[in-house]
């Protein structure tokens, strides 16, 4: 969850995406991510090329990260996150490809992993050009004397025609 806001972008960078820019006039370009509520506002490029959302909730206001894939596959969100030890907690992310699938063919289809203290520990495979959130994730339990762990999500895809993202909850 990305939170909420009466603002179209988060004005502060949130720093969750190591080797990102953060953009705080939208859309991103290719590197780039942004927290936002709406992307229909945007103006000529997300509305010539990418489905206009809001975040995946109930929420007029809540938030959703927003990614510009850069042109190499890599880390795009991480967060270290206090848990309880022996504890289960599920791991998961909605997904949905930002490209218009009316606009087009052959686009690059994100392809996430996802890490726990660097290991990958599940993938979620080609997330299609749909135009339709997708969950992806799983469950896990924390071992005894694990206090903090560090989740990760990483782009496999390269970047280029596609491979452009918003990710929320």
């Amino acid at each position: 969850d990305f939170g909420r806001g009466n603002s179209n972008v988060l004005p502060q960078n949130p720093f969750l995406a190591p080797g990102y820019s953060y953009a705080t006039s939208p859309p991103p370009n290719d590197g780039s991510y942004t927290i936002t509520n709406n992307t229909s506002i945007w103006g000529s490029f997300a509305a010539a090329n990418w489905i206009n959302i809001r975040d995946n909730s109930d929420d007029p206001n809540g938030y959703m990260m927003v990614v510009n894939a850069s042109y190499e596959p890599g880390i795009f969100y991480q967060e270290t996150v206090t848990v309880c030890e022996n504890t289960n907690y599920e791991f998961s992310a909605d997904v949905i490809s930002m490209n218009d699938p009316n606009r087009g063919t052959g686009f690059i289809e994100p392809n996430l992993s996802f890490l726990i203290n660097g290991i990958e520990v599940y993938a979620s495979g080609d997330v299609p050009v749909d135009a339709q959130w997708h969950t992806y994730g799983f469950t896990f339990t924390t071992q005894p004397g694990v206090e903090a762990i560090q989740l990760t999500l990483r782009n496999n895809a390269p970047g280029g025609y596609g491979n452009d993202l918003a990710l929320d909850n």
